[in-house]
């Protein structure tokens, strides 16, 4: 099988509609969504949103699930993607879409936050939100809080960006500025009744990392935010960095996390994982072996150091394999997403950046040992 071919078999075994098939179903009355049991009688309806840069296609395919196993139409309420540019799906009526900025956020992700807030504010009680989450969403819709301006977001959040702030670090600060992100988006919703399925991006797992939380509120440390932010604020933005920790100090900062701690309790809330690297990393796993490779090399822990680091680490391994007196196939898995310091203006994620130079070192150092 060539290499495209495994790719695509791989991805195929992740996509929305394979994992939903295998976790929702009805029995008569009864709902299940990820062992999540749900009374139709008891339930006004279902709203779906999806919030991220996969969120349409994901909607389209928990529609069509929930049309294949027979959820009544009167119970599926119109539902609400916020994607990017040139990600929303055509032929569909299910939901409507709206697409924000992505990677920085600007005016479109303001008209999606807002719309986004209005959606949920204006929920039956007793309507239970399905909410798919995937990345890119912290950029997508966004809610400045009193007194941070959509200005500074957008200063704030390209200069961290561009001075490698780790993304469980940016999105930190980014959560004490939104009316959207750490809970804020479920606190703010009428329904009691949610279910999440977060797709998580993030090299350290941490659900609530992903889109900086919008469904899901923990409480903050302001000593580890005040370090944080005269170590990586500071030294670029030091007046935005003053009026952080002034904040943080706050009346209005204390009496909206007692505000967030108060309803995101009130909330009937169920968490999955929807997706990670974890699950495509053993899919991927399985096929390889399937396809015939003899030996599976991995790597145990995410890559997050910088690309060059994670380049020189894959070179020495696949070097080894090559040059010794190894006869059988093998090959090479990792996840993760890398550092990279950003130079130009060119297109492409990070995890396309260490490919390129990763095969780039391969062939230097090749010297007719590695072949297209």
């Amino acid at each position: 099988m060539e290499f495209k071919q495994l790719t695509q078999k791989t991805l195929a075994e992740v996509a929305p509609k394979k994992l939903l098939e295998k976790n929702i179903t009805l029995d008569g009355s009864s709902l299940e969504i990820y062992q999540r049991q749900v009374d139709l009688n008891q339930t006004e309806n279902i709203v779906c949103i999806g919030l991220g840069k996969a969120a349409s296609f994901q909607l389209k395919a928990l529609y069509e699930r929930f049309d294949v196993i027979g959820v009544p139409r009167e119970k599926l309420k119109k539902g609400l993607s916020i994607t990017k540019a040139n990600h929303s799906v055509s032929g569909n009526e299910n939901f409507d879409q709206i697409e924000g900025d992505h990677p920085f956020c600007g005016h479109n992700s303001v008209v999606a936050g807002e719309k986004l807030l209005d959606f949920v504010k204006n929920l039956h009680e007793n309507t239970l939100v399905v909410f798919m989450l995937s990345g890119g969403a912290s950029m997508l819709a966004v809610a400045p809080l009193t007194p941070f301006s959509l200005d500074e977001k957008i200063n704030f959040n390209k200069k961290m960006i561009l001075e490698g702030c780790p993304i469980e670090t940016l999105n930190l600060f980014r959560k004490q500025m939104s009316q959207i992100k750490n809970g804020g988006l479920l606190c703010a919703s009428a329904a009691k009744n949610w279910i999440s399925l977060i797709s998580v991006d993030v090299p350290s797992d941490e659900v609530f990392t992903v889109g900086s939380g919008p469904s899901i509120y923990k409480q903050s440390n302001v000593i580890d935010l005040e370090v944080l932010s005269k170590n990586w604020v500071e030294p670029h933005l030091a007046g935005f960095s003053k009026k952080f920790i002034n904040y943080l100090h706050s009346k209005e900062w204390k009496s909206y996390q007692q505000y967030l701690d108060k309803q995101y309790n009130l909330k009937d809330h169920h968490v999955v994982v929807f997706s990670d690297q974890s699950l495509l990393k053993k899919n991927t796993i399985e096929i390889l072996l399937q396809e015939g490779i003899d030996e599976i090399l991995q790597f145990n822990e995410p890559l997050s150091q910088s690309v060059d680091d994670a380049v020189s680490k894959h070179v020495a391994v696949i070097e080894r394999c090559l040059l010794g007196s190894r006869d059988n196939s093998f090959a090479l898995v990792s996840t993760g997403e890398c550092e990279v310091d950003v130079k130009g203006d060119g297109q492409g994620g990070r995890n396309t950046e260490f490919v390129l130079r990763l095969a780039q070192k391969l062939f230097e150092n090749s010297e007719g040992v590695l072949s297209v």
